[in-house]
């Protein structure tokens, strides 16, 4: 199989990539070896992008791709194994697919969440997603690990499922915006805990370090929201790399010639949706460029 470009990673910056290069008539294959969306689908309220009050993750890329459908693309369930040279050319060995050759390869593989430098003994009632877990705790009493937008929003969504709802942070204020922060707040069932640094988790328990020496907190579920890591073991010794993020130039590509990266993956990532959507269309833009393409 050939084709002019391949989208390795199938969430927001891979998806507009598709958008912009499929507007442009550039021929291409999106892979994505999971669910098209990536993590934002578990994103339970969307507030902060342009032009759209309040949506949904899932809502947000159903959208995306109801406008994608308008295009013949091939979108491929897959997982990437290998990526080698040949002449002007990539070859991207896939699982399912077998070898496609391509001109460009665009990588939006994203990143997924860590723990951290918490140790999990039993990953019985951890879970890294509210809206995936949340119905399995409800009338427990549970904790949120993390005080971020994402951990924030989602002990909003599960205080309506649970009987209470206790949020940790390592810092000494929430990193939420104040929106979220102060409807939080206004909750009767969530407490928010700070300067609280979660080291072992156990099926019934937390083992926090604090100002005032080690703490235990029992609990019947937790939700860890403390950070993610890009996908980006498969493209080690191709491209080069910082603390595992893809390194991009101001059009988005690598230091390899004809190899492009935009997202989450990348080390210039803001980590939020409107980014990985400016950056995905970015490459495609450059990419556009390159085959002399004019993108509206």
């Amino acid at each position: 199989m050939k084709t002019k470009v391949v989208i390795i990673g199938g969430g927001p910056a891979g998806l507009s990539a598709s958008l912009y290069l499929s507007r442009a008539g550039i021929h291409h294959i999106v892979l994505e070896k999971g669910e098209f969306g990536g993590n934002i689908l578990e994103a339970i309220n969307i507030r902060n992008y342009p032009g759209i009050k309040e949506i949904s993750g899932r809502k947000f890329i159903e959208n995306l791709r109801a406008q994608l459908n308008e295009f013949n693309i091939d979108f491929i369930r897959t997982t990437v194994k290998e990526i080698k040279k040949k002449d002007r050319s990539f070859i991207i060995s896939t699982k399912r697919q077998g070898d496609i050759e391509s001109e460009k390869i665009i990588i939006a593989t994203g990143s997924r969440p860590v723990e951290g430098d918490i140790f999990i003994h039993n990953y019985v009632n951890t879970s890294f997603c509210a809206l995936c877990d949340g119905n399995n705790f409800k009338g427990k009493d549970i904790s949120v690990i993390g005080a971020g937008n994402n951990g924030v929003d989602s002990a909003i969504y599960l205080s309506n499922i649970v009987n209470s709802v206790k949020v940790f942070t390592d810092k000494d204020k929430a990193d939420a915006d104040i929106y979220s922060y102060e409807k939080a707040k206004s909750i009767k069932n969530i407490e928010f805990y700070f300067n609280y640094r979660a080291r072992d988790i156990y099926e019934d328990r937390i083992e926090f370090d604090t100002d005032k020496g080690k703490e235990i907190v029992k609990t019947h579920g937790v939700f860890i929201y403390t950070g993610f890591k890009p996908n980006t073991e498969i493209f080690k010794g191709l491209i080069d790399m910082e603390d595992g993020y893809i390194l991009v130039d101001n059009n988005e590509m690598t230091n390899v010639e004809g190899i492009y990266a935009a997202g989450d993956c990348t080390r210039h990532s803001k980590g939020q949706l409107i980014t990985s959507i400016s950056q995905g269309a970015s490459a495609a833009i450059s990419v556009g460029k390159v085959f002399r393409k004019c993108i509206n």
